[in-house]
């Protein structure tokens, strides 16, 4: 999930002009994209909204045999260009590639009910995971700059406010 996140941070920075240095993550569920110019807001703000967004197509689509191949393609050839451009480490460009094929794998090799119930689950942890990401940012991690913390400096609003309100959003998509 760490993954989409960071992700989301590339395609921000892609859609509003940003240069992407690289992008890491590691397995304690941390991670960091070095952005240089780009829309500071937009670029905060995408590793919920992008987790959020792409759990819940992923959970969508599992409902859509359609939809889910191209949407799972798509998802595919994202995460192999990233992995294979950006991601910095061994490992991480190992679970890049592994996450790839996984997405790549369960639609086509997998009967469809097991598939279907995979995605689900996935799509749910993913959404389940920004809820878990904004507890992090706000009340256990001190060691990092954290996303409500820029948007904070570049908005004036409190990381708590802008915590709480994605942590509703979140909460308010999870549960519907």
């Amino acid at each position: 999930m760490v993954l989409i996140h960071e992700i989301s941070h590339v395609l921000a920075a892609v859609l509003s002009g940003g240069e992407i240095k690289f992008l890491t993550f590691n397995l304690n569920l941390s991670g960091q994209t070095i952005i240089k110019n780009g829309n500071a807001v937009l670029l905060a703000a995408s590793g919920y909204l992008g987790s959020l967004m792409v759990g819940s197509m992923i959970y969508l689509t599992s409902f859509y045999p359609r939809f889910k191949k191209w949407f799972l393609n798509i998802l595919v050839l994202i995460i192999l260009i990233v992995t294979i451009n950006l991601i910095q480490g061994g490992i991480q460009i190992f679970l890049g590639l592994l996450v790839s094929a996984f997405f790549f794998i369960i639609p086509r090799y997998f009967p469809e009910f097991l598939a279907n119930i995979i995605l689900r689950f996935i799509g749910l942890v993913s959404c389940f995971y920004v809820l878990a990401d904004i507890k992090e940012d706000l009340l256990t991690s001190t060691l990092r700059e954290t996303d409500t913390q820029i948007l904070e400096y570049i908005t004036g609003v409190s990381a708590t406010a802008i915590g709480l309100s994605w942590f509703l959003i979140s909460a308010a998509v999870v549960f519907y």
